[in-house]
């Protein structure tokens, strides 16, 4: 019965479970949602550093030019730009407090994830689970 239990678990323990695929191949993650504007505002500066397999979904309620900071950190992090059909659109690689601000038209959602060697390559890449 045990074991029955172990395999029903949620893969992700509550966060959710995303796959990036393409450019790259697959990177599967473990996100957690920012969906208020508080949420969005903070983003990873009000969290725990992440950890392998772990990132910050920010979702946006309309379609728009975003502007990402990563002012506020105190480690490097990728950040993808995410249009309405999951595609992805730009990606800032090993963005760091030094960086200026990021821009980009067209999006809906932005993923921060801890670097990727293969970040540039992600470009049209599709994220699922959303």
């Amino acid at each position: 019965m045990l074991l029955l239990l172990l395999a029903c678990a949620p893969p992700c323990g509550g966060r959710t479970p995303l796959s990036l695929s393409g450019g790259g191949g697959a990177l599967s993650l473990c996100a957690d949602r920012a969906t208020t504007a508080r949420q969005r505002r903070a983003g990873l500066s009000a969290r725990p550093p992440l950890g392998a397999g772990e990132a910050l979904l920010i979702d946006f309620p309309v379609t728009d030019r975003i502007c990402i900071t990563t002012e506020p950190m105190a480690y490097p992090i990728d950040v993808y730009f995410i249009a309405e059909d999951a595609r992805v659109l730009a990606a800032g690689c090993r963005r760091g407090p030094e960086d200026p601000l990021i821009c980009q038209p067209g999006t809906r959602r932005v993923l921060e994830t801890l670097p990727q060697p293969d970040c540039a390559d992600r470009l049209g890449a599709t994220l699922s689970g959303l």
